[in-house]
């Protein structure tokens, strides 16, 4: 068994930022998640409904865009995968940049624009 990648040494404590992710789990602060989430900077959402982008709705993405991300991260978990061109092009109609990328690249990717302040959204398949 792989032992889990760590991210970050937390250097930012007043914002939530991955400490590492394994198949299946995340550790954000000192909690670990197992089941899909929407994170930002100031909040974490478990337990998101989305199974896989294959199927991925708007209305799956509304409590994402609801935190006015300027950038949504879609984790799509160990491989990428991208969700239907519509969906794809209904995000980007709003005015937020949307990076598709699997779940461990997302998370990376997540804390640097958290880390510098960014308006960043993660929306995680594990």
């Amino acid at each position: 068994m792989l032992s889990p990648m760590q991210f970050t040494r937390d250097l930012r404590l007043d914002i939530n930022l991955i400490r590492s992710h394994e198949a299946g789990a995340l550790v954000i602060g000192d909690q670990t998640f197992t089941s899909n989430l929407i994170l930002s900077p100031s909040q974490i959402m478990p337990d998101w409904a989305a199974a896989s982008t294959e199927f991925l709705t708007m209305e799956q993405l509304e409590d994402a865009l609801a935190m006015k991300p300027g950038i949504l991260i879609l984790g799509t978990g160990a491989v990428q995968t991208f969700p239907d061109p519509a969906l794809m092009a209904s995000v980007m109609g709003l005015g937020i940049g949307l990076e598709v990328m699997t779940t461990a690249a997302a998370c990376r990717t997540y804390n640097i624009l958290a880390s510098e302040n960014r308006p960043v959204v993660a929306a995680l398949i594990l």
